[in-house]
């Protein structure tokens, strides 16, 4: 995005073009609050009720079910790169506080939620997940975190 904005400076008329990026950090902790950038989505596989929501009794089974698919599919492949991909334990959540919000998303309308939660697990699944978003469709942009807290 950047250099495609450095291309069309014309179009902004003599603007500051500048990208802060956050510096990335290795969390160390068993217990981190993040905070939900933007929106995150999960979801149930195959049933009549897809979207899980954050008031769902099948949260954290949901949460735990997406990270251990994304676990399993990309350890195959970024091994192959020298990549370490942790073994899968479950994490589990400490504190939400996270409200439903509705995203329309290709002209539809997609369960989403916003907000902070605070889990607990092994600090390397804690990274990939800081590193790969939460949820579902975190290539679309969904998932997105952002460490507030590190608990010592």
């Amino acid at each position: 995005m950047y250099n495609h904005l450095g291309r069309i400076k014309s179009f902004f008329k003599d603007a500051e073009i500048s990208v802060d990026l956050p510096i990335p950090i290795t969390i160390t902790s068993e217990i981190v609050t993040f905070k939900i950038l933007g929106s995150a989505v999960l979801t149930r596989p195959e049933t009549e009720k897809y979207y899980v929501n954050p008031e769902d009794d099948d949260f954290e089974e949901a949460l735990n079910h997406s990270l251990k698919v994304r676990l399993d599919l990309l350890k195959d492949l970024l091994e192959k790169f020298g990549v370490k991909v942790p073994k899968f334990e479950p994490i589990s959540i400490v504190n939400k506080n996270l409200k439903k919000v509705p995203v329309k998303h290709y002209g539809g309308f997609i369960e989403a939620f916003s907000g902070t939660v605070t889990l607990s697990g092994n600090p390397d699944i804690l990274n990939f997940l800081y590193e790969n978003g939460l949820g579902v469709r975190t290539g679309q942009g969904f998932g997105m975190l952002k460490v507030v807290k590190e608990w010592r």
